[in-house]
């Protein structure tokens, strides 16, 4: 049912049809153009700093959804006691630990792309939040933003090097002197998990929700900042 309590119109097979066939249709046009598209969506290290970006407008509604939240519990828990208005506002220090983890929570909670398409294709924040759904990169690249709208200016992607030779994004950051590992993209991780060692340390111990061991990592990036990583030849 719908929010007015209407049952909603069961979907026929004809439509699923028609569905299946305009999705197998637009596969083929994407998987055609392959090589232009796949050209066409590789960013350069300046390109890709550029796309952490707190003051995105989706982000901006995202950080704002989250800081009035904070605000709002602030409030009830104040009660029928007077108290400035400026007790109520955003604090870094003491809020940023509850802003972090809902900005995760709802990251997270992100459905997945499920493309069967050769081609990775980068979504905008807009089309991320309208659609809600996002690949392991798109996640991080959000996260990563709003930590840094939150006003932690430590948040990197770092895209780490698994035992089986491919790449997975996370988001490290400091906080209150502790090195905090977020994986988008594992729903049995809650935030706060991997936290509290150093970032040597946190990589060592991370695998990913279906078991993969980090080796090391490649390269990370936020606004401000690139690195690349050698592997250990050791």
């Amino acid at each position: 049912m719908d929010e007015e309590g209407v049952q909603a119109s069961p979907v026929s097979e004809g439509d699923c049809a028609v569905w299946k066939a305009r999705a197998t249709f637009y596969r083929a046009i994407i998987e055609r153009y392959r090589d232009y598209l796949f050209e066409g969506e590789q960013k350069t290290v300046p390109l890709l700093k550029s796309m952490i970006d707190p003051k995105d407008p989706a982000v901006q509604k995202l950080h704002e959804q989250i800081i009035s939240s904070i605000k709002q519990t602030k409030s009830s828990a104040a009660g029928d006691a007077i108290i400035e208005s400026k007790a109520l506002e955003y604090n870094y220090e003491t809020d940023f630990d509850e802003a972090a983890r809902a900005a995760f929570d709802y990251v997270q909670s992100l459905g997945k792309t499920h493309s069967e398409l050769s081609v990775s294709f980068w979504l905008s924040y807009p089309q991320m939040v309208s659609l809600g759904i996002a690949d392991a990169f798109d996640r991080a690249l959000l996260l990563c933003s709003l930590l840094s709208s939150l006003g932690c200016k430590s948040a990197l992607v770092s895209v780490l090097s698994l035992e089986d030779g491919s790449t997975h994004p996370v988001v490290i950051f400091e906080s209150a002197g502790r090195d905090v590992l977020l994986d988008a993209c594992n729903k049995s991780q809650k935030f706060g998990d991997d936290a509290g060692q150093s970032k040597a340390e946190l990589v060592a111990g991370f695998s990913t929700g279906d078991g993969k061991k980090a080796v090391r990592i490649a390269y990370e990036f936020n606004r401000d900042e690139y690195a690349e990583f050698e592997a250990d030849s050791s």
